[in-house]
């Protein structure tokens, strides 16, 4: 009985180790040169869709992008940075999926 129990522990300490999920990194800091972009505007706010990358960033300083229109390309420096410093209100109750958030430093 002894070592069903152990045997029952083991595997339990096994499948809880082997449930490890890794968190979404925040993109690295790029502020070296610019990167081309599509400005993506919605209802939940200002995102970034760098080219060769099919993921949104969540722009914290959407200011920046005020003169663009949704769709418009655009060239960017920036930064990643892990959660916005000010809270970002969505107009609706919509979800937008996006890998992370990022710091525009410069447009084009």
């Amino acid at each position: 009985m002894k070592n069903l129990f152990k045997l029952l522990g083991i595997l339990f300490l096994m499948s809880a180790i082997s449930c490890v999920t890794t968190l979404p990194q925040p993109i690295k800091p790029d502020t070296s040169a610019k990167r081309g972009a599509t400005v993506i505007k919605d209802c939940t706010g200002t995102y970034v869709k760098f080219d060769n990358n099919n993921s949104d960033y969540l722009v914290c300083n959407s200011s920046m992008l005020n003169s663009f229109q949704n769709g418009a390309r655009v060239s960017v420096s920036y930064r990643g940075v892990g959660k916005c410093s000010t809270t970002i209100e969505p107009k609706c109750k919509m979800f937008h999926e996006n890998k992370g958030s990022v710091e525009i430093l410069s447009v084009e």
